[in-house]
């Protein structure tokens, strides 16, 4: 509400009130100045107050009426929009990274000599998943997903930061980067096709190949029908996947040995990027969701640094803790509200890191 409706309505209530005082303290007979000017100005002003409740409120709906309307326009156009698609696609082959990710790291704390060749060859296959979408995630920005401009490009800087983290640490610009590499992979995982046989819903789906994990194990293992082992492309994916599975077993060394894959910053990495996305959607859709509204800054200068935003991982997305370790004797629960707290604040600073400088 403006400043100016209150200084009217303040001029409105002081006139009958003026009028009551210097009645009640002036005027000598009461009888006919209450029934000549009391009850008429105290009519006046009660109706006026209903009024002005009346206005207030309608306005209130009104506003809460468009903002829905708005929401529900929202919502049409990010169920429709490629940019949504391709963040939801991103984020889903993330969850599947952490997962397989942490399953790894458990099953060798468990028993180091475990074979875990499988998971080795999940994890890089959701890798490379996201590498390849990544490109075509470029072509898009995923403006719609994101309230902010600063989150647009943290989220990219994020999506690059997980590639870098299994890369051990190197940027793709690193001539060490295998070019060819980096080709098969957005070959074979993927490459949008748009040949004429295809649906609408195919020529929108990120990838060129309906390659599944059970297909990968199979290229890996020289048992597939549908992919010659003596191509090229074959060849350099191998040649990608032994190179993953280096750095990740050079990472499961003490101290670790260069290069390696730093298991708990790629973690973090998928968590801030899972934890961005649902703090946009979060204030986008509030009224929708029935949420409590929390206004996101416009500029990176006023995002909060010494804490996590008030609804930034406000819960867990996922947790891969649900009983305590083996000889625990705290309070489990107590323990895992503080890690968490933990996890979110790193997980923000992160996001602080890939922040756009604002000069």
């Amino acid at each position: 509400m403006e400043n100016w409706f209150w200084l009217l309505l303040g001029g409105a209530v002081a006139v009958p009130v003026f009028v009551i005082i210097y009645g009640a303290y002036v005027v000598r007979e009461p009888g006919p100045w209450l029934k000549d000017v009391l009850i008429p100005v105290m009519t006046s002003l009660v109706v006026a107050l209903v009024g002005i409740g009346f206005a207030i409120d309608s306005g209130r709906r009104q506003r809460t009426e468009t903002e829905s309307d708005r929401q529900t326009s929202l919502m049409r156009e990010l169920m429709i929009s490629q940019d949504r698609r391709d963040t939801a696609y991103l984020l889903s082959l993330d969850l599947e990274l952490n997962i397989h990710l942490n399953r790894y790291i458990d099953l060798k704390k468990e028993t180091p000599e475990r074979n875990t060749g499988f998971e080795e060859e999940a994890a890089f296959f959701f890798y490379s998943k996201h590498r390849a979408a990544l490109v075509n995630l470029r072509s898009t920005e995923g403006n719609l997903a994101f309230h902010r401009l600063w989150m647009e490009n943290a989220f990219e800087q994020l999506a690059i930061h997980v590639v870098e983290c299994v890369l051990g640490g190197v940027s793709e610009k690193d001539p060490s980067v295998s070019a060819e590499g980096e080709s098969a992979t957005y070959k074979l995982f993927g490459a949008r096709t748009h040949s004429a046989s295809e649906t609408n819903d195919a020529e929108k789906r990120l990838g060129g190949h309906a390659m599944v994990l059970a297909d990968f194990d199979a290229l890996i293992h020289d048992r597939s029908g549908s992919f010659d082992p003596q191509d090229e492309d074959v060849k350099r994916i191998k040649t990608e996947f032994t190179g993953f599975q280096d750095r990740l077993h050079n990472g499961d060394k003490q101290p670790p040995t260069v290069p390696y894959i730093n298991k708990e910053e790629l973690l973090k990495s998928l968590l801030a990027t899972q934890g961005l996305v649902a703090y946009s959607y979060h204030n986008l859709f509030a009224v929708w969701y029935n949420l409590s509204t929390k206004e996101i800054p416009t500029h990176v200068k006023d995002l909060p640094t010494a804490k996590a935003p008030e609804l930034f991982l406000e819960s867990a997305w996922h947790d891969f803790k649900p009983s305590p370790p083996t000889g625990f004797t705290g309070d489990w629960e107590e323990q895992r509200k503080k890690d968490w707290q933990e996890k979110r604040l790193e997980a923000w600073k992160l996001v602080l890191k890939f922040c756009p400088k604002e000069v």
